[in-house]
């Protein structure tokens, strides 16, 4: 027993070594196979288990290896696995899909198991991370890299609500997937409908309109082109060749045909309005100006070619008629001239007469009176100048009688101001003393130039040269007086100049000292010219001195100035544009606090420009300040008034309209300006109290919520059916517009109920089928009532026509008017009164017509007709695709091209859809003249005729109505 154990020890191998590199080396070069898979299962280094995994000899030991790196690769509980960021690194540089797989779905680590997501492929995976990872984030990473149909649809199908994003992001892909996948057969469809466009260009020879319309095609068509398959590209550009081709052929033929037609009448029309305008130079006034026209006119009229005789002779006859006119029109002028001249003198001497402001001389306006009253004229504007003098001199002669009227009353109130004159100059007060000499002076000179008798005028005179003397001696002696006080002053400036002051402290005096001069010149004295330019030239050297300081202060005051106002009117400009009703109250309080703040930081300015400007900016603020004031305060109290209107809700009996008001409500809470924070948090802890007892109430009705929405999807249902059966027994369109209005009524009432999930699109559909099959009835039966209307007016327009005719041949008897009138009354009533009322207009003009009556106004509208019914037929016409008549084929153009760019611009409804509109006011217009009528009856015959056949072979609804819409989309009621 002893040497049995003693062998037993002996054989049993060597221990592993616990250092990796060492276990590592075993495994390459050990023989022992047992030993090898040993010591790989202690290895947790992953690059060596993976290189052992991938090359090693031993298919055990590669399971092995794999085994133990998928292990340590994803982790868990064990203290020897590699850290996060070496498995990482480690997962980065996997190219294994399977090992990929399980490490997305295996790993313990929540961002191992994201990274191996990040780089999953197939679908199957994908979809399991999904739907059973712990993360939401993995869920999240795993389905936005699903783009497989099947996987994405059971992972919406499995999740449930679980995952209500993941989910959304499912269903999202899924949608994109089916947009992709129908992309191809929806840019199919879309370039079949362009070339459909495309081909029918030019189908109905609509030229003009057509060629709009392919600018229009081709910028849908450039939107598509790199989109769409080969041939349809091919067909588009052979369409569109096509076409052009086509156009240009029909430009060229166009322009052919109408370039003779075009010479010819240009050559005549210019020869008329040259004869028009001759015509015209005979009213001239102006001499020169009829010259030169005259003149003009004739050398236009010799550079054009000859007309044919017939043409020529009629407008040459003309021409020379109307130039002898104009050749005694500019001799009478020539003549008038020379008066009128004479007349425009006068009156411009009687102007400047009148015009002077000092008196009027007596004899110069005598003299201008005579030779007005000897200066006549025969013409208009010598008439009118003539009489203009006439009118001037009334208003010389009144203007001397005031005058004359005038200086007797100041030569009467001379006596009272020669006394006050001499007690002026016995007080001393010279001042007081020559206002009044100088007034007393110009009442003598006004008597003068008046023409008053010489005797009225001496005593004034005697006594104003018996006070000259006195006068003069009180003048010397307020000169001498005041030409101290100014030698004073320009000594004190002199010595300013000098002085050693600072710049601030001169600048000043300098101020003070001109302020006195000029108060020394207001007292009256003369002024003494040597005195004033010795003061003058010292004020200028201290102003040079002086003049850095002041344009410094100047500029700083300029600039001051300029800021202030320049901020004030930004502050009214902001308070004038601003639109209280919808403002930005926030932007507002931060608008009046930058306001303030830039105020206060503005430099000084000059006291005449200091206190407006204040004024103004302290309006503007307050006015800030009670729009923010009332602000404040309405806020406050619509916060108290919502937080009362949700207390009164807590109570209110039908909860979801509480529930829906408390929305509101809570969307109406805002803050504009706010009030103290004490007083904003006490009112919002208010307001979400008020909320919370609203909405507390709701989980308490979600149990009778499935009962009532059982009973409104059968109320809905009922409608539905109700809606069928009135359109299945409907037989006039009125009747069904009038009981319909009701059922709608009933489905919008039914609208915001709730129903069961999953009821809603059914019962919209089967709604949308009702009103689509209501819609297509109502236009069946209306097509059928405005057929049979057509039908009547036109009878009736035959019993008028008849009249007409009878009225415009002269062929009036009573028997006939009896007979209309008993047609007439044969014929049924139209339903809409506003057809009864014009064709029945259309018969009594006829009658009265037929019976003498207001005849001469019935023949002269008949042109009118005429022009009205042409217009119609080239409406028709070009509704009805076939041509006009050549000398329309312009109008037609001008009309297609006005009536393509207003539909193109503006989008409104174009104003040819509505044809039958178009054939009741033929009806209804008036008769045209005989030699009229016949051409425009073919051409409105031959363009319903047309209209009726395109309706025929469209096989659609009537001319005015749209095609019948999808079964998808339910159809908008036409207008009645």
């Amino acid at each position: 027993m002893l040497f049995e154990r003693f062998r037993i020890r002996k054989t049993q191998p060597p221990a592993l070594p616990a250092d990796q590199e060492a276990l590592i080396e075993l495994v390459r070069t050990e023989q022992n196979a047992a030993r090898r898979l040993e010591a790989c299962h202690r290895i947790d280094r992953l690059e060596a288990l993976r290189a052992f995994a991938e090359t090693d000899r031993d298919a055990g030991l590669r399971e092995l290896a794999q085994a133990r790196y998928r292990k340590l690769l994803c982790g868990g509980e064990d203290q020897q696995e590699p850290a996060l960021a070496e498995r990482l690194a480690a997962l980065a540089r996997l190219e294994d899909p399977r090992l990929l797989e399980w490490l997305a779905t295996q790993a313990y680590e929540p961002e191992l198991r994201r990274q191996a997501i990040a780089r999953l492929t197939d679908p199957e995976a994908l979809a399991a991370c999904a739907l059973n990872d712990a993360m939401t984030a993995n869920r999240r990473a795993a389905v936005e890299r699903l783009a497989h149909r099947p996987a994405l649809e059971q992972v919406a199908r499995q999740i449930g609500k679980r995952d209500k994003q993941v989910y959304r992001i499912a269903r999202r892909k899924l949608k994109e997937i089916a947009e992709r996948e129908a992309l191809p057969r929806r840019l199919h469809q879309e370039g079949e409908a362009l070339c459909e466009r495309f081909e029918r260009l030019g189908r109905f020879e609509n030229w003009v309109q057509d060629h709009a319309l392919l600018a229009l095609l081709d910028d849908q068509w450039t939107a598509l082109e790199d989109q769409v398959e080969a041939p349809l590209r091919i067909r588009q550009a052979r369409a569109r060749q096509r076409f052009v081709d086509a156009y240009a052929a029909y430009c060229q033929e166009h322009q052919e045909r109408l370039a003779a037609e075009q010479a010819r009448q240009a050559n005549r029309g210019t020869r008329e309005r040259l004869i028009e305008a001759l015509g015209i130079c005979a009213s001239l006034d102006e001499a020169e100006a009829l010259v030169e026209q005259k003149e003009e006119i004739q050398r236009q009229w010799q550079a054009l070619d000859a007309l044919p005789e017939a043409l020529g002779q009629p407008l040459d006859r003309a021409y020379a008629r109307a130039a002898r006119q104009a050749e005694a029109r500019l001799e009478a002028l020539r003549a008038q001239r020379a008066v009128a001249t004479r007349l425009a003198r006068l009156i411009e001497s009687l102007n400047a007469c009148l015009r002077q402001s000092h008196p009027l001389d007596q004899a110069q306006a005598g003299a201008l009176l005579r030779e007005a009253e000897e200066c006549q004229g025969d013409s208009e504007s010598a008439a009118a100048l003539a009489a203009t003098g006439r009118e001037l001199c009334a208003q010389l002669e009144a203007r001397l009688a005031r005058q004359v009227q005038h200086a007797r009353q100041r030569l009467a109130e001379a006596q009272e101001k020669l006394k006050e004159l001499a007690q002026a100059l016995e007080d001393g007060e010279l001042k007081r003393a020559e206002p009044l000499r100088q007034s007393l002076q110009a009442s003598l000179e006004l008597a003068v130039h008046s023409g008053l008798p010489a005797q009225e005028c001496q005593a004034l005179e005697k006594a104003l040269q018996q006070l000259a003397p006195q006068i003069r001696e009180w003048q010397q002696w307020r000169k001498w007086g005041t030409d101290g006080h100014r030698a004073r002053l320009c000594q004190a400036m002199e010595e300013l100049e000098t002085a050693a002051s600072p710049l601030e402290a001169k600048a000043q005096r300098l101020h003070e000292l001109q302020m006195e001069w000029k108060a020394s010149d207001q007292d009256g004295s003369p002024v003494n010219h040597p005195l004033w330019e010795r003061f003058h030239a010292a004020s200028e050297r201290v102003y040079v001195r002086c003049k850095p300081y002041l344009d410094r202060q100047a500029a700083e005051r300029e600039a001051a100035r300029a800021a202030r106002a320049a901020l004030c009117d930004q502050f009214e400009t902001f308070l004038d544009q601003v639109d209280w009703d919808r403002v930005d109250w926030k932007a507002v309080t931060r608008a009046q606090r930058e306001m303030r703040q830039q105020w206060a930081a503005l430099g000084e300015t000059e006291g005449r420009h200091r206190r407006a400007l204040e004024k103004r900016f302290h309006r503007a603020r307050q006015r800030l300040d009670e729009r923010l004031a009332a602000e404040r305060e309405r806020n406050q109290a619509q916060k108290r008034q919502l937080i009362a209107r949700l207390e009164a809700l807590a109570e209110e009996p039908d909860l979801e309209q509480a529930i829906a008001a408390c929305k509101r409500l809570q969307h109406d809470w805002h803050t504009t300006v706010p009030a103290r924070q004490k007083e904003e948090n006490r009112l919002w802890q208010q307001f979400r109290d008020a909320c919370e007892a609203v909405f507390a109430r709701r989980r308490e009705q979600f149990e009778a919520l499935a009962a009532e929405q059982e009973e409104h999807r059968k109320t809905r249902e009922e409608i539905c059916a109700a809606g069928e059966a009135l359109v299945a027994a409907a037989t006039e369109a009125e009747a069904l517009e009038a009981a319909w209005p009701a059922l709608e009524e009933r489905w919008r009432a039914t609208a915001g109920l709730p129903l069961p999930r999953g009821a809603a699109g059914p019962l919209e559909r089967r709604w949308r089928q009702v009103l689509e099959h209501r819609e297509h009835r109502r236009r069946g039966l209306q097509a059928k009532r405005r057929q049979a209307t057509l039908d009547l007016l036109a009878r009736q327009a035959a019993v008028c026509a008849e009249l007409e005719r009878a009225a415009e041949a002269g062929q009036v008897a009573g028997a006939r008017i009896e007979a209309a009138e008993a047609a007439w009354e044969a014929l049924p009533g139209q339903v809409d009164k506003r057809l009864q009322g014009g064709i029945l207009a259309r018969f009594k003009a006829a009658r009265q017509a037929a019976s003498g009556e207001k005849t001469t106004a019935w023949r002269d509208a008949l042109p009118e007709n005429a022009r009205r019914r042409a217009e119609l037929c080239l409406q028709l016409e070009i509704l009805g695709h076939i041509e006009s008549p050549p000398e329309h084929l312009q109008e037609r153009l001008a009309f297609q091209v006005n009536r393509l760019k207003e539909h193109m611009r503006s989008g409104e409804k174009d104003p040819l859809a509505e044809a039958p509109r178009l054939l009741e006011r033929w009806y209804l217009y008036g008769p045209a003249a005989a030699a009229d009528t016949p051409a425009l009856e073919a051409r409105f015959e031959r363009a319903r005729e047309a209209l009726e056949q395109a309706d025929r072979d469209a096989g659609a609804a009537p001319l005015d109505e749209p095609a019948p819409v999808s079964a998808s989309v339910p159809a908008a009621p036409h207008p009645s």
